[in-house]
């Protein structure tokens, strides 16, 4: 009886109406369930975890994302870390179910086990700050008001609070032992509208709140910390101004990057942290990490988006929260490329395919030189890989609608019975009923 359970649908479709239905068939079974909706979408993702709070009873308020499936045992497993006052936030870590649908997921799934199975194990046990992830945790309700809330400034919400209540100097408790499994985005476009908010959010999120971090009581050490990590997508955007700024030296003839086997060490920490990161889960580990050479070359093709989405931050610019479009798939041979939310390839795509086809001109003007060339070819390789996958997934998607488009519409089996069902909506005048 102390279970309430709110569902935050901020849609425009036809998603209401099923979440609608579904509300309903759990308030058959004697659950506390309520659709909320609002007239007023400002905030986005911040503005409907400000509305729901609003309307929310419990002390205590779990969070998860729609895509996120967690076990029965789950609350039982979390809440007991609670009775110490000062923790505002229990967070799990993440698994991924659909992490063998294809290289894109495994890669996805490489990085984000490394930031769950060892960086934010680490930050935890070391005291240093450490991050709720915007899904998979519980917060304490007071915690939240005492911050100042859900504010709607940057793009990473969730980043954005947990600072602030550690700056307070409230606690956030990582258990590693507790996973929730989550889907990966399976459309590279969808992947890079991901980094895209990550990188724009952290940056945002860096302006806002490293000179009040700096001028908190925190330990010297949780600050120098929490400072390279809201900075570290700048690493990336330096890495790539330093390959542009390498080329008309290289074209002139100089060699600028010496073909030695030193370079190899500045892939020693990304290696052994996602070496640690597979191993430690046990199974299956030397498989998963066969996959780890693309994943090298994936962060140096997502720079262009990466620093694209950091000039937006540092010009003030208010993006709207691009949500990262999930299908459903799980299993490799199931297909998105029909599905309505797919991600459409943008203008800067294309950017990325010119840079990668000049970058395979300018390796074969080199004679295959690679005494030359060698430490320059991380970014050219990256940004082939990126464009590359942009292109072919978009190739396949219009054949799927070209081979499908002749095809009987047929209903759907998940779609729900015509007719009114129960909602709630949050407006400005406060919640009210819509059938």
């Amino acid at each position: 009886d102390k279970l309430q359970i709110q569902v935050l649908d901020d849609s425009t479709d036809d998603t209401i109406e099923r979440m609608a239905w579904a509300a309903e068939a759990l308030r058959a079974q004697g659950l506390r369930v309520r659709h909320l909706t609002r007239e007023d979408r400002t905030g986005f993702k911040a503005g409907a975890l400000s509305a729901g709070l609003a309307q929310a009873t419990g002390e205590l308020c779990a969070i998860f994302d729609a895509d996120f499936l967690p076990g029965a045992d789950f609350l039982k497993r979390v809440v007991p870390y609670f009775a110490d006052e000062s923790v505002a936030c229990v967070q799990a870590r993440w698994t991924h179910a659909n992490r063998d649908y294809s290289w894109l997921t495994a890669l996805q799934a490489l990085y984000l086990d490394s930031h769950f199975v060892v960086d934010q194990t680490a930050r935890s046990r070391a005291g240093l700050l450490v991050q709720f992830n915007g899904t998979c945790g519980i917060w304490r309700r007071s915690a939240i008001d005492e911050a100042g809330g859900w504010q709607a400034d940057t793009l990473t919400e969730d980043l954005d609070l947990s600072y602030r209540v550690q700056i307070q100097g409230r606690r956030i408790v990582y258990l590693p032992d507790v996973t929730v499994p989550g889907e990966l985005p399976v459309q590279i476009m969808a992947l890079k509208r991901q980094q895209a908010r990550w990188a724009q959010g952290a940056t945002q999120a860096a302006l806002k709140l490293l000179g009040p971090l700096w001028r908190s009581r925190r330990p010297l050490t949780n600050k120098i910390e929490s400072t390279m990590r809201l900075w570290a997508y700048i690493a990336q955007a330096m890495g790539f101004v330093l390959f542009l700024l390498t080329l008309p030296i290289i074209v002139y003839g100089k060699q600028v990057y010496a073909a030695s086997p030193w370079l190899l060490l500045a892939f020693v920490g990304p290696v052994t942290l996602s070496c640690v990161a597979q191993v430690s889960q046990g199974r299956g580990a030397l498989q998963r990490l066969l996959a780890l050479p693309l994943l090298l070359l994936m962060a140096p093709g997502l720079a262009l988006n990466t620093i694209w989405a950091m000039l937006k931050a540092f010009a003030g610019v208010r993006s709207r929260f691009e949500r990262t479009p999930k299908y459903g798939v799980g299993r490799s041979g199931e297909h998105w490329e029909g599905n309505a939310y797919a991600a459409h390839s943008d203008w800067l795509t294309w950017v990325e395919v010119g840079i990668a086809a000049l970058s395979v001109g300018w390796l074969l003007s080199q004679h295959l030189n690679w005494s030359k060339v060698s430490g320059a070819l991380l970014f050219p390789a990256g940004m082939v890989l990126v464009a590359g996958c942009s292109v072919w997934q978009s190739i396949q998607r219009q054949r799927w609608l070209v081979k499908n488009q002749k095809r009987a519409t047929a209903t759907s089996s998940g779609a729900p019975p015509q007719g009114p069902r129960e909602r709630e909506i949050i407006g400005r005048g406060g919640p009210g009923v819509a059938w």
